[in-house]
């Protein structure tokens, strides 16, 4: 996955008909966002659902979902081993989204150090669910993970 958010990346990539792009002026055709190609990571993590909805009414990424994005833009962080990214993400383990709490426990497991440590130990102590404390466990070399 590396620092890939969603699918369509790899699919603009391959699509034969991108290799030699040419510019048209069909307005269904024009991207509609704002978000670009490659959008900065650390803000995408602080979007709560009407910030998502607004940024990707008709876009294909609302399949994916608020938690989905999240959690593929922890993944996306936690790749980059970036220190700059621990705040967003020791944020992220306060997500009403269990998805994002688990995913985001992984990239700071995967960055590592003291400071991530820290916030992992007060997040799951209490932490809910299960299956969150259980990656929380793991990205602190506490237990094996289920997957």
């Amino acid at each position: 996955m590396g620092d890939r958010i969603f699918g369509c990346d790899v699919c603009q990539e391959v699509c034969p008909h991108n290799r030699v792009p040419r510019e048209v002026e069909e307005p269904a055709f024009a991207p509609g966002n704002g978000v670009g190609i490659r959008p900065a990571l650390l803000p995408l993590m602080s979007l709560d659902g009407p910030g998502f909805k607004a940024l990707f009414r008709d876009s294909p990424v609302s399949r994916a979902k608020r938690r989905g994005l999240l959690r593929n833009v922890a993944v996306a962080l936690g790749n980059s081993s970036d220190a700059v990214a621990m705040p967003a993400l020791m944020a992220a383990l306060e997500d009403p989204e269990p998805l994002v709490r688990s995913h985001s426990s992984w990239a700071l497991g995967r960055i590592g150090g003291t400071p991530a440590r820290a916030a992992l130990e007060r997040a799951l102590a209490i932490e809910p669910e299960d299956e969150v404390r259980v990656e929380m466990r793991s990205a602190l070399g506490k237990e094996a993970p289920t997957r």
